[in-house]
């Protein structure tokens, strides 16, 4: 890895930033020293001004949270966590994200990584992980409500089993109900909640009272129903207790968030992850996994809509509206081509053009002819008008030939539009198993699979296009995201140092 890449990777500072920060700063990987951002590095190894990287292979940090400070990270709602952090942890890349959130004036225990794939295990329903919560009551409750709760025939609205009852005190004394028995019939372990049945747990968790005097300390004998003087606090504490199997995870949408507001969420979606469900078949998709992500807000009447989509293999921004009103407001900005669109691409061939504009019309290749392939696009006189900007960034020579990392700028969005564009120039996405070599890539890919042949062809099984930027206007305000390059890109871009 670059020196530059890695000090933007740890939140150090950024590509930009970076020689001027290798200058201020004493560098040295394996002993010897560094000093140009070209300089290839490794985070093991390597000292910055004499330290290690901090957390080389995941950030994973317990924060408490105060009460006034917004689980989000937009600036515009205030105080945020994320301000709560050292300089580097916020600026590192993959993103570090609360897992699960709290509202803003509730403090307490946040856990704090820069790990998708931790996020979406801790905060996924099908994992039930446990989580406690603890609150004052502003009166005493009722002994009649107590009577109720610990009945165990509480039931909520919409629920269809009751929220069952395991009662202890603060100082380790044992509750007045029995203990529990588990799904399987035995006992439930002491101090740990009861769920229900196995593997389930929906709606609201489950209720512990622990009655403290307003001093806040338990009584000398005090059971967790005992009955409780006047004048005193009431704690509640509602938790879940489900073990987590060991088991790996069977299929995991891999995302990272790019940017949310209360209003909508941009994640960068990995390669070769569909956006949603398609044709019936049962595979992880990106609309799953956030879901999951943000099952709270779902569960408090979130209803979340996918704003852009892109293809199966190409990696990079998508917009989802967590409401009905964000996702009109988005769809009319995409509709009135007020969103602003960048990909990256990695390109066959040196481009004669530093900057060119491509607005041949495009339909469908079956109106117009035979084809084996029912989604290939092709440019024709009939086809719809289209505009696509592309720019060169840059040019480097290979074995296999010379590549080139090339800009697009769609200022319209039809199908395959990029990809046909660039093709039409005569210098096809690299690993484009429809527009690249011949079609007949594609046919034998789906098949067959990915082959040795076929990546001598396509060197990449996937083509290596990334939706990198994206600007939208919002309630009266443009906000913008954008999202590195993923590891097989950069790979390629890095090969040609």
């Amino acid at each position: 890895m670059r020196l530059d890449a890695l000090l933007s990777r740890y939140g150090y500072c950024s590509r930009r930033e970076a020689p001027g920060w290798i200058k201020r700063h004493s560098i040295t990987f394996k002993g010897e020293p560094c000093s140009a951002p070209t300089d290839k590095v490794q985070a093991e190894g390597i000292l910055l001004d004499g330290e290690p990287v901090e957390f080389p292979d995941g950030l994973y940090a317990a924060l408490y949270k105060p009460a006034g400070y917004t689980c989000s990270h937009d600036d515009g709602e205030g105080d945020v966590i994320y301000d709560l952090l050292p300089f580097q942890w916020r600026h590192r890349n993959p993103a570090v994200s609360s897992v699960g959130r709290l509202d803003k004036e509730t403090s307490g225990l946040l856990l704090i990584t820069d790990d998708g794939k931790f996020i979406h295990r801790m905060t996924s329903p099908r994992h039930h992980v446990a989580k406690v919560y603890e609150a004052v009551t502003e009166e005493d409750i009722p002994a009649e409500a107590v009577e109720l709760f610990a009945s165990g025939t509480f039931t909520l609205n919409g629920e269809d089993r009751p929220c069952v009852l395991n009662t202890h005190s603060r100082a380790g004394n044992p509750g007045t109900a029995p203990r529990p028995a588990d799904a399987d019939g035995g006992e439930v372990p002491p101090g740990a909640p009861h769920a229900g049945r196995r593997g389930r747990s929906r709606g609201l968790p489950l209720p512990h009272f622990h009655r403290l005097p307003a001093s806040g300390q338990p009584e000398p004998g005090a059971g967790g129903m005992d009955a409780h003087p006047s004048g005193c606090a009431v704690i509640l504490l509602f938790a879940m207790w489900i073990p987590i199997s060991d088991a790996p995870i069977a299929c995991f949408p891999h995302f990272e968030v790019a940017a949310e507001s209360g209003d909508w969420i941009v994640v960068d979606k990995g390669a070769p992850l569909i956006v949603h469900p398609s044709n019936g078949k049962k595979e992880p998709n990106l609309l799953e996994g956030v879901e999951a992500l943000l099952s709270y807000e779902i569960a408090n009447g979130a209803a979340l809509s996918l704003v852009n989509r892109l293809d199966r293999e190409t990696s990079g921004l998508t917009l989802i509206a967590k409401n009905k009103a964000a996702a009109r407001g988005l769809g009319r900005a995409m509709q009135r081509r007020r969103m602003h669109k960048e990909y990256l691409a990695i390109v066959q061939g040196r481009p004669e053009w530093a900057e060119t504009t491509c607005a041949a019309p495009i339909l469908r290749q079956g109106d117009v002819a035979e084809s084996p392939i029912w989604v290939k696009q092709a440019v024709h006189p009939a086809g719809k008008a289209c505009a696509t900007v592309f720019r060169t960034e840059r040019t480097w020579n290979t074995p296999r030939g010379p590549l080139a990392l090339v800009r697009c700028i769609p200022e319209t969005g039809r199908m395959h539009q990029i990809r046909v564009h660039l093709a039409h120039l005569g210098h096809p996405i690299l690993g484009d198993k429809i527009y690249g070599p011949s079609e007949a890539c594609y046919l034998e890919y789906i098949q067959h699979g990915w082959s040795r042949e076929l990546e001598e062809r396509l060197i990449l099984p996937r083509h290596a296009l990334h939706a990198c930027r994206l600007e939208v206007p919002f309630d009266e305000k443009v906000f913008t995201a954008e999202a590195p390059l993923p590891e097989d890109m950069r790979q390629l871009l890095e090969a040609g140092d």
